[in-house]
């Protein structure tokens, strides 16, 4: 709908709109999103100072199946009109992830949108990891907190940052082994997760530590550079 506000302003209003509509758009192709999606836009004071202002509303935001909680997220272009600021987050009674940056319109000479945001996890599922290693790990428990920042283009996304893994549990059954970690902190670079110096446990409560992490292309073309030294742990339990 489009509604005039006083004669000075306009706005434009979605309504419950299914946002697995928008799952072709996705530039990672093994992320699927749903729920009801509520937007507006208004435009203020159109003849004297215009100001842009918007908002995305899910109120039940699901990530491959998985409820999040209410998406929430705010933006607004300053008067200059060069660059987006966002601010919001995705709010859960038991976890939350909170957002704030901007967005840079397509200036540069390919043409692409730029954004530079930074993301606070606390107590996010550990689970996450799963929509990036599909297949490899599964069951997978525990939680994040920690502060990254979010990039680059929209294409080519850079997340660096670090956080806190809390009383996780990762499944891998190409090996037929489940791994325990009690509290390690995990590193993120432009093209690498590093797991250094992390200690993880088998089922029989023998320890190892671990160098290097997961390599990936953007999020894309996911490998495993990982160096594993114990004196004694469970690394393979198949029957096959």
């Amino acid at each position: 709908t489009l509604e005039s506000v006083d004669d000075r302003g306009l706005t434009a209003r979605l309504n419950e709109i299914e946002l697995s509509l928008l799952n072709d758009l996705l530039v990672y192709d093994k992320l699927s999103f749903s729920g009801m999606l509520s937007a507006s836009i208004n435009y203020e004071q159109i003849f004297s100072n215009p100001t842009l202002f918007g908002n995305v509303f899910v109120d039940s935001f699901f990530v491959n199946g998985d409820d999040y909680g209410v998406l929430d997220i705010n933006a607004n272009v300053p008067d200059d009109q060069t660059v987006v600021r966002l601010e919001g987050g995705i709010l859960h009674p038991e976890r939350n992830l909170k957002l704030g940056g901007y967005i840079f319109p397509t200036q540069t000479s390919d043409n692409q949108e730029y954004f530079d945001a930074t993301v606070s996890l606390e107590n996010y599922p550990f689970k996450i990891l799963e929509y990036f290693i599909e297949g490899n790990i599964e069951d997978t428990e525990g939680t994040l907190t920690g502060d990254f920042v979010l990039s680059g283009p929209m294409t080519q996304p850079i997340l660096n940052g670090s956080a806190i893994v809390e009383n996780a549990a990762v499944t891998i059954p190409f090996l037929g082994i489940r791994l325990f970690i009690d509290q390690q902190q995990v590193e993120s670079y432009e093209n690498k997760i590093d797991v250094s110096g992390a200690v993880v446990r088998d089922i029989y409560g023998n320890t190892a530590k671990l160098e290097g992490g997961l390599t990936h292309n953007y999020f894309r073309d996911l490998g495993l550079d990982l160096k594993i030294s114990s004196n004694e742990f469970l690394l393979l339990n198949t029957t096959d």
